[in-house]
């Protein structure tokens, strides 16, 4: 499809598991989900912003349950740390979508949260006065 062109297949092939689950074809395990969360956060620093919203939307979409898993919390710890490190990579649209899924999560980051009020900060001094 697509909107496919471009991505890096970890994020190709949990679009097609999302796909899959939302058309009632084949029942993903959540298991699946909680792996793709902590082998995503693995590869945190190796996708652009685009796939890491992408896979994040993804697990937010299939409804991750993390809570008490340790692997998956892992990842997303992950992904949350290499985001508020790499601000200024991510467009404002795109930084709105990581943390958008984040909270359809329930998952927030203390330092993500920090650094993300820290730029808003920043951009909002260097606006000239109206």
């Amino acid at each position: 499809q697509p909107e496919d062109v471009g991505c890096s297949e970890l994020v190709l092939a949990v679009r097609r598991a999302l796909r899959a689950q939302n058309s009632g074809s084949v029942a993903v395990p959540r298991s699946f989900w909680r792996r793709t969360a902590d082998r995503g956060g693995q590869l945190a620093s190796m996708l652009t912003p685009k796939e890491t919203c992408d896979l994040v939307a993804a697990l937010a979409d299939a409804r991750l349950r993390w809570q008490g898993d340790p692997r998956a919390t892992r990842g997303l710890e992950r992904f949350s740390a290499h985001a508020s490190t790499e601000l200024g990579a991510y467009t404002p649209d795109q930084m709105s979508e990581f943390v958008w899924s984040l909270a359809r999560l329930d998952y927030t980051n203390e330092d993500l949260m920090q650094s993300l009020s820290r730029a808003v900060e920043y951009a909002a001094r260097a606006q000239p006065a109206r």
